[in-house]
């Protein structure tokens, strides 16, 4: 819902809120929330004949007080009836007050429309930093690390390994800082995973080497061990970090295994 939407259901929620007290001001309220004059009871026909005629007699205070209970009494049964026979537009009118259910109603447009309008400014922030992340992602260096495959010579006594690993700039801008740590190890048990990275993994440095876009950069690897002591496994792993163009520090590692039993004399990836 764009904006322009939202601000014109507050227009219409305003207009309608007006409508509502112009309604309250034109329509006598006051006379028909007037509550009406209870009717006086008829005790009797002989009570109402006493009464007309005169008479000498002084009034008893027993006829006193049992006068003013059954006026009371009349009272409190004409007040319930008027209840029972209240529409619920007097109670709505009258007796909650129509001027402060226009103000709630009002009031609570507001918080719904404020709410509404947060939510789209919230969607609209997260948009726009999902296409700088999205920009950044496709702008920025991205480095991999090819397939490692070295000179592999072996005789009866020994296995020597001689290669480089080649990092590659695929991204779309230039690779800063770069940090390149590698090694290898020669064990009779495959490597865990991860690889047993030795030293910290590399943070970018400051004095590294740059790579342009679509170039490459060579880390030597030279290893050997002995042949006819059983199956060896020969691990050799890399570690590259640098920054992109934005400042984002990056890392992307890699790990080759060799094994002196398999049938192909290659690297595999760990």
């Amino acid at each position: 819902m764009a904006w322009y939407k939202s601000q014109a259901a507050l227009i219409v929620g305003s207009l309608l809120l007006a409508l509502g007290l112009v309604f309250t001001a034109l329509f006598p309220l006051s006379q028909y929330c007037k509550p009406e004059t209870p009717k006086k009871p008829q005790i009797g026909a002989k009570n109402s004949t006493e009464t007309a005629k005169p008479s000498s007699k002084k009034p008893t205070v027993a006829q006193v007080l049992e006068s003013i209970h059954q006026t009371q009494k009349a009272q409190y049964a004409s007040e319930e009836r008027a209840k029972q026979e209240k529409s619920w537009w007097h109670t709505f009118g009258c007796e909650m007050k129509i001027t402060d259910f226009f103000i709630a109603t009002f009031t609570l447009w507001l918080v719904i429309i404020g709410a509404w309008q947060g939510w789209q400014l919230q969607q609209t922030v997260d948009a726009i930093q999902k296409q700088g992340d999205d920009f950044r992602a496709i702008q920025s260096a991205h480095l991999v690390i090819e397939e490692f495959a070295p000179e592999i010579i072996v005789d009866d006594r020994s296995t020597s390994i001689n290669g480089v690993l080649k990092i590659k700039n695929v991204g779309n801008t230039v690779a800063t800082s770069i940090d390149v740590r590698g090694g290898g190890l020669t064990t009779g048990t495959p490597p865990g995973v991860p690889p047993d990275y030795g030293d910290l993994l590399p943070t970018p440095s400051p004095k590294g080497p740059s790579l342009d876009v679509g170039d490459y950069l060579e880390h030597p690897h030279s290893s050997g061990f002995s042949s006819g002591e059983g199956r060896v496994y020969c691990s050799v792993w890399v570690a590259v970090s640098y920054r992109d163009i934005f400042g984002k520090p990056k890392i992307v590692q890699a790990c080759y295994i060799y094994d002196s039993w398999a049938k192909r004399k290659r690297f595999t990836p760990c």
